[in-house]
Parts: structure tokens; sequence; C-alpha cells
């Protein structure tokens, strides 16, 4: 208003109705960025009981208002389901919700500023172990947020709603480790009566996580490592069993000492060994929903089973015919074309001589032409892929890329950043990456999936890297 009375252009008939019904939605991008987010910050324990209602008013209203809520996950009632509160906001398919944890600091920044930017609700999910409940250390609060999200008890997880219309479009799990796996596994380090060092892999879950939370100590039984075993499992051998099975069975998982750091069994309640389906569970669904599940077929494979197969049975079938004689069937084949060829020349005697005549014209056929273009477009689509490359020598160390993609990158032996399979991840990863690394010594490529979404703008984001 003030430029345009400045100006001398201000037009009562034309602006006052104007400005009459101007606010927040006339903004133009830039202007929107400009406007300073106002957060409130909340607990998961209010977020779900009085104010579960006011929560979801907010987050269908189309207004920017942006909540934080801080989930420690543990309940007092451990026998009943616990409540995913970042699954229930997606459900109102126009809030943008990210859940993220303290030890994944670049994925709860990336999703932060995302939800700054996003012109509509949106709510953040963080967790945050409550450390006097737990009687946690003040350094420990960083490894406990990472079990939590590497055991699925607290997943990683994106909606928004910019990205399309299905929650397979909106939603991503990028961050989560082994995405594929039920479970990951970890190294397993304990020292046996001798003081011997050893080392075993072990599946973490649910269970694991729930044994370094004191809310949950009354549901874990220790026992030592060589005690009776003939009825105890391992508790994800457990899980797969049948209820015949499960009843004539213990489930325990395994644990260290925390002064002789001995190997341990410890023996899991009921209540635990079903809150760890019920985590499984949940993370099936959202692998579902986000279509990380789905099976790829590749049909040229089966299409070259299947003509493997046919060629093998139509083969038995003529050595079947000869008696398995395989010279008499090399025989008969190499007497097929002579014969068919006098069969075609017999009604046409008087053509004989133009067909000859002609033979040499077709030679040719342009195969040399044909084959050369199919290996030049076969060697444009492998040569097309550039991988992801790093100035290794140059490394900070800053555990930027590993924490965003660990089994992309990877350390040396002298603790640099190096590529372990650059196609472990999505671009969207190595872009990440690239704008994260301290050094900046990350050069992205090319795709290596022309599938993944939003292509064009991250190749956008990639171009000041290579």
């Amino acid at each position: 208003t003030a430029e345009l009375e400045i100006k001398g252009k201000y037009d009562k008939s034309e602006h006052d109705n104007f400005f009459a019904h101007f606010d927040w939605h006339q903004f133009s991008e830039e202007e929107y960025l400009l406007c300073p987010p106002l957060v409130t910050l909340g607990s998961e324990g209010t977020s779900f009981n009085s104010g579960l209602q006011s929560l979801s008013s907010s987050l269908i209203s189309g207004l920017p208002i942006k909540v934080l809520v801080l989930d420690n996950q543990p309940s007092e009632n451990t026998d009943s389901l616990r409540k995913e509160l970042g699954l229930i906001t997606m459900a109102h398919r126009t809030a943008y919700v990210h859940q993220s944890s303290l030890s994944n600091s670049t994925h709860c920044l990336a999703g932060f500023i995302d939800g700054l930017n996003y012109r509509g609700p949106a709510l953040w999910s963080i967790y945050a172990s409550s450390q006097p409940e737990n009687g946690m250390a003040n350094n420990s609060l960083t490894l406990q947020s990472r079990i939590a999200v590497e055991s699925r008890a607290y997943p990683l997880m994106t909606f928004d709603p910019r990205l399309g219309k299905s929650w397979e479009e909106c939603i991503s799990l990028l961050g989560n480790p082994d995405i594929d796996q039920d479970w990951i596994t970890y190294p397993l380090d304990y020292t046996d009566e001798y003081g011997n060092k050893f080392s075993m892999d072990v599946p973490l879950t649910y269970a694991d996580w729930a044994l370094t939370e004191s809310t949950f100590a009354h549901h874990f039984k220790p026992v030592p490592a060589d005690a009776n075993s003939n009825n105890m499992v391992l508790l994800t051998e457990y899980l797969e069993m049948d209820n015949h099975g499960q009843a004539n069975n213990i489930p325990f998982i395994w644990a260290v000492h925390p002064q002789s750091n001995h190997l341990l069994k410890v023996i899991v309640s009921a209540t635990i060994v079903k809150a760890t389906q019920e985590q499984n569970d949940f993370w099936h669904t959202l692998k579902g929903l986000s279509g990380d599940s789905r099976v790829e077929i590749d049909t040229h494979a089966i299409a070259d089973q299947a003509k493997a197969e046919m060629a093998q049975t139509i083969t038995e079938g003529l050595m079947s015919m000869v008696g398995g004689d395989a010279s008499a069937l090399t025989r008969i084949l190499s007497e097929v074309p002579a014969v068919s060829a006098k069969n075609n020349n017999t009604p046409e005697t008087k053509a004989k001589p133009k067909i000859e005549e002609q033979k040499p014209t077709p030679k040719p056929v342009e195969k040399p032409k044909a084959e050369p273009a199919t290996k030049k477009t076969d060697d444009k689509i492998k040569t097309a892929h550039e991988p992801v490359w790093i100035e290794t020598p140059d490394c900070t160390t800053c555990d930027e890329c590993v924490d965003i993609a660990p089994a992309m990158f990877q350390y040396n032996e002298e603790k640099k950043a190096i590529v372990i399979d650059p196609t472990k991840g999505t671009f969207e990863d190595i872009v990440r990456s690239a704008e994260k690394c301290t050094a900046v010594i990350i050069h992205p490529g090319t795709p290596w999936n022309l599938d993944e979404p939003n292509l064009e703008q991250l190749i956008k984001r990639a171009e000041q890297f290579q």
C-alpha cells in the first residue's frame, strides 16, 4: 500500500477491495519464505491425550501451523498398543509429517527445514528419550536415539503431500538402515571367563532396545549364557514359530554383563514379545505404504527362461524320436534346408535365372548397419550412468555421508570416506551427502535409477558439485 501511495498509483476503486481480502495465500513463494515461522512445542503424551482433537483440527485447517512433538516412546501401560503419532497424522493427507531422531541430525534438520517451507500445516515427531525417567547419562542420549531407530522401535519416515497423490509417492523411509530387512544385525563383543575376547553377529530387535530402557526392566530376566537351552530359542526365531512351537519354547536375546562383559541370555516376557511382533508388523505396514516391499519382476529374464525351457523340451522330444541317437538328429536337421530349397524352386523353373541374378543384390541386407546401431545404443545406455566419486584424500571425517547412506559410503583404514557401491542408495542420498559434506569433495555424477522420483530437481541441485 505504501509503495503504491508513494508512486501515486493507489486507486481506491481497485485497490480497496483487493487489500480487504488480501492474506498470506496471495504471497509469492519468496514472500512466504520471508515470513518468520511460529512453531508450537509439545510432548507425545499431551498430543495424544487431551490435545489430540486440537492437533487434528490444526492439521486439517490448511493453515501453516507448525507443531514439534518430543516423543520419549515408553508408555506406562506396556500391555497396550503403542500409538503411532506419525502414521496417524499422515492420514490427514494434507500435512507435512516428519518422524526423526536426535541421532540422525542430517535427516532431522532436512525435514525440519522442508516442513518450515511447506505452505501448510507441518508436524515433526522427534524421538528424545527421557533421561530422568530412564536414569541415562547426559552423553548417552544420541546413542539411545540411534538404537531406537535401528531396532525399528522408532523408524524414520517423511510424508510430503507435494510429491504426489498416492501414499507410495508421498512417503519416504530414507535414512533407515537395511530397509529390505526386518531387523539389522550388529557385532556383539564379549569376554569369556578366561579373559578371551570374542564377537558374534546378532539381530537388533525392539526387545533389545527395550532392554536399554529402565521402564521395561521388569520384563527381562538375565541367565548365564551356558544355561540349559533345550527349550530356549532366539527371539527372532521364536517369532517365526507357530502357536504350538511358541508354547513349548522360551524366547531370549543376547546381551553382555555391564561390568564383566560376559555373555548373557536374557529371557523376554510375553508383553515384550508381543510388542516386538507388533513393531515388526508396523515396519511391514510402512514398507507397504511406501512401496519398499514391492518385488520387482524381471520380465526379460522370465522370457529368456521360458525360451530356454521350450528349446530343451523340443530337443528332448526330437531325441526321443531318433532313439537318443544325437548323430542321427544332426544328420536330419542338416538335410532340412536342402529339402525346403528343392520344394521352393520346383514349381518356379522359369524364374530360376532371375532369382540367381538377384541374389547378389540383397546380400548386404544392411545387417552391418543394424548391429553397430544396436551396440551404440547399448553402449550409450551402459555409459549413461556416471557414478558418484569422492576426493578421498581431502576428507575431513565429518560423518555426513556415512550417516546418510551407510551402504554407499564408508571409511577406509585411514578414516577417509570412500564409495563402496554407488547403487546402494538413491540419487537423493548422494545429492544430500554432497550438500552436507563440509569439505565439498563429493561429486554426485548422474542417477543410476532413471525411475527415481524428482530427478529433475535433484540433477539441478547436483550441478554445483560436479
